[in-house]
Protein backbone atom coordinates (compact mmCIF):
# COMPACT_ATOMS: atom_id res chain seq x y z
CA UNK A 1 0.00 0.00 0.00
CA UNK A 2 1.30 3.45 -0.88
CA UNK A 3 0.47 6.43 1.33
CA UNK A 4 1.23 9.88 -0.02
CA UNK A 5 2.38 12.36 2.62
CA UNK A 6 3.87 15.85 2.52
CA UNK A 7 7.33 14.27 2.74
CA UNK A 8 6.82 11.84 -0.14
CA UNK A 9 5.34 8.39 -0.56
CA UNK A 10 5.57 5.75 2.13
CA UNK A 11 5.07 2.09 1.19
CA UNK A 12 3.37 0.07 3.91
CA UNK A 13 2.50 -3.62 3.99
CA UNK A 14 -0.84 -2.75 5.63
CA UNK A 15 -3.54 -0.03 5.50
CA UNK A 16 -3.78 2.73 8.11
CA UNK A 17 -6.75 1.15 9.92
CA UNK A 18 -8.87 -2.02 9.98
CA UNK A 19 -11.43 -0.22 7.79
CA UNK A 20 -8.82 -0.31 5.01
CA UNK A 21 -8.89 -4.12 4.92
CA UNK A 22 -11.85 -5.16 2.81
CA UNK A 23 -12.92 -7.16 -0.17
CA UNK A 24 -13.61 -5.07 -3.25
CA UNK A 25 -15.98 -6.73 -5.72
CA UNK A 26 -14.77 -6.66 -9.32
CA UNK A 27 -16.50 -7.62 -12.52
CA UNK A 28 -14.89 -10.48 -14.43
CA UNK A 29 -13.55 -8.28 -17.22
CA UNK A 30 -11.55 -6.33 -14.61
CA UNK A 31 -9.84 -9.42 -13.21
CA UNK A 32 -7.99 -10.34 -16.42
CA UNK A 33 -5.97 -7.07 -16.59
CA UNK A 34 -5.03 -7.44 -12.91
CA UNK A 35 -3.86 -11.00 -13.48
CA UNK A 36 -1.86 -9.82 -16.51
CA UNK A 37 -0.30 -7.05 -14.41
CA UNK A 38 0.87 -9.54 -11.81
CA UNK A 39 2.08 -12.05 -14.42
CA UNK A 40 4.06 -9.35 -16.28
CA UNK A 41 6.05 -8.24 -13.24
CA UNK A 42 9.40 -9.74 -12.29
CA UNK A 43 8.04 -10.23 -8.77
CA UNK A 44 4.54 -11.80 -8.91
CA UNK A 45 3.77 -10.51 -5.39
CA UNK A 46 0.00 -10.09 -4.81
CA UNK A 47 0.81 -6.75 -3.13
CA UNK A 48 2.14 -5.33 -6.42
CA UNK A 49 0.88 -1.77 -6.84
CA UNK A 50 -2.02 -1.47 -9.27
CA UNK A 51 -1.77 2.32 -9.59
CA UNK A 52 1.86 2.99 -10.46
CA UNK A 53 4.01 4.92 -12.87
CA UNK A 54 5.71 3.49 -15.96
CA UNK A 55 8.55 1.94 -13.98
CA UNK A 56 6.43 0.49 -11.16
CA UNK A 57 6.77 3.22 -8.53
CA UNK A 58 3.73 4.57 -6.67
CA UNK A 59 1.75 7.07 -8.74
CA UNK A 60 1.55 10.47 -7.09
CA UNK A 61 -1.93 11.95 -6.81
CA UNK A 62 -0.89 15.18 -8.59
CA UNK A 63 0.68 13.26 -11.49
CA UNK A 64 -2.35 11.00 -11.82
CA UNK A 65 -4.66 14.02 -11.90
CA UNK A 66 -2.57 15.92 -14.46
CA UNK A 67 -1.51 13.03 -16.74
CA UNK A 68 -4.49 10.68 -16.63
CA UNK A 69 -7.62 11.99 -14.89
CA UNK A 70 -8.02 15.46 -16.44
CA UNK A 71 -7.22 14.34 -20.02
CA UNK A 72 -9.73 11.49 -19.55
CA UNK A 73 -12.40 14.00 -18.52
CA UNK A 74 -11.63 16.09 -21.61
CA UNK A 75 -11.86 13.07 -23.92
CA UNK A 76 -15.14 12.01 -22.26
CA UNK A 77 -16.61 15.49 -22.83
CA UNK A 78 -16.86 16.21 -19.09
CA UNK A 79 -14.31 19.04 -19.03
CA UNK A 80 -14.15 21.58 -21.81
CA UNK A 81 -14.43 20.38 -25.39
CA UNK A 82 -12.16 19.28 -28.22
CA UNK A 83 -13.60 19.17 -31.73
CA UNK A 84 -12.00 17.95 -34.96
CA UNK A 85 -12.63 20.82 -37.39
CA UNK A 86 -10.84 19.39 -40.41
CA UNK A 87 -7.69 17.68 -41.58
CA UNK A 88 -5.13 18.15 -38.79
CA UNK A 89 -7.28 20.86 -37.16
CA UNK A 90 -8.67 20.70 -33.67
CA UNK A 91 -10.48 23.36 -31.68
CA UNK A 92 -10.31 23.40 -27.88
CA UNK A 93 -12.79 25.33 -25.74
CA UNK A 94 -12.80 25.63 -21.96
CA UNK A 95 -14.24 27.82 -19.19
CA UNK A 96 -12.11 29.81 -16.75
CA UNK A 97 -12.91 30.56 -13.09
CA UNK A 98 -15.18 33.48 -14.01
CA UNK A 99 -17.11 31.36 -16.51
CA UNK A 100 -15.55 33.04 -19.55
CA UNK A 101 -15.14 30.57 -22.40
CA UNK A 102 -11.77 30.45 -24.13
CA UNK A 103 -10.73 28.64 -27.30
CA UNK A 104 -7.63 27.79 -29.30
CA UNK A 105 -6.75 25.90 -32.50
CA UNK A 106 -4.25 23.03 -32.73
CA UNK A 107 -2.87 20.62 -35.35
CA UNK A 108 -2.92 17.38 -33.30
CA UNK A 109 -5.57 15.88 -31.01
CA UNK A 110 -3.13 15.55 -28.14
CA UNK A 111 -2.37 19.29 -27.92
CA UNK A 112 -5.93 20.56 -27.34
CA UNK A 113 -6.61 17.80 -24.82
CA UNK A 114 -3.52 18.83 -22.86
CA UNK A 115 -4.47 22.51 -23.15
CA UNK A 116 -8.02 22.00 -21.86
CA UNK A 117 -6.80 19.67 -19.10
CA UNK A 118 -4.32 22.33 -17.95
CA UNK A 119 -6.56 25.41 -18.22
CA UNK A 120 -10.19 24.39 -17.67
CA UNK A 121 -11.79 24.56 -14.25
CA UNK A 122 -14.45 22.24 -12.92
CA UNK A 123 -15.05 18.66 -13.90
CA UNK A 124 -15.42 15.59 -11.74
CA UNK A 125 -13.06 14.68 -8.96
CA UNK A 126 -11.74 11.13 -8.86
CA UNK A 127 -13.54 10.65 -5.53
CA UNK A 128 -16.84 11.38 -7.31
CA UNK A 129 -16.56 7.93 -8.91
CA UNK A 130 -17.07 6.43 -5.46
CA UNK A 131 -20.40 8.25 -5.12
CA UNK A 132 -21.45 7.36 -8.67
CA UNK A 133 -20.69 3.68 -8.01
CA UNK A 134 -22.63 3.79 -4.73
CA UNK A 135 -25.65 5.32 -6.46
CA UNK A 136 -25.46 2.71 -9.21
CA UNK A 137 -25.38 -0.18 -6.71
CA UNK A 138 -28.24 1.15 -4.58
CA UNK A 139 -30.30 1.87 -7.71
CA UNK A 140 -29.75 -1.75 -8.77
CA UNK A 141 -31.12 -2.95 -5.42
CA UNK A 142 -27.91 -3.71 -3.50
CA UNK A 143 -28.48 -3.23 0.25
CA UNK A 144 -26.86 -0.07 1.57
CA UNK A 145 -25.47 -1.98 4.58
CA UNK A 146 -23.49 -4.24 2.24
CA UNK A 147 -22.34 -1.22 0.23
CA UNK A 148 -21.10 0.69 3.27
CA UNK A 149 -19.10 -2.34 4.41
CA UNK A 150 -17.43 -2.78 1.04
CA UNK A 151 -16.60 0.95 0.89
CA UNK A 152 -14.95 0.92 4.30
CA UNK A 153 -17.54 3.13 5.96
CA UNK A 154 -17.26 2.29 9.65
CA UNK A 155 -20.72 3.51 10.65
CA UNK A 156 -23.83 5.02 9.17
CA UNK A 157 -24.26 8.76 9.27
CA UNK A 158 -27.54 10.17 10.50
CA UNK A 159 -29.19 12.86 8.46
Amino acid sequence: MAEETHGGIVLRPYPKSRAGVRTVPLLGFRLAPLRELHAATDDPDPRTLVFRDRVGRPLRRSNFRRRIWLPSLVRAGLLGQVVNTGSHRFRATWPDREGVEWSAEFTTEREPVACVAAKAVGGMRFHDLRHAYATWLVTDGVRSTWCSGSWGTSRRRRR
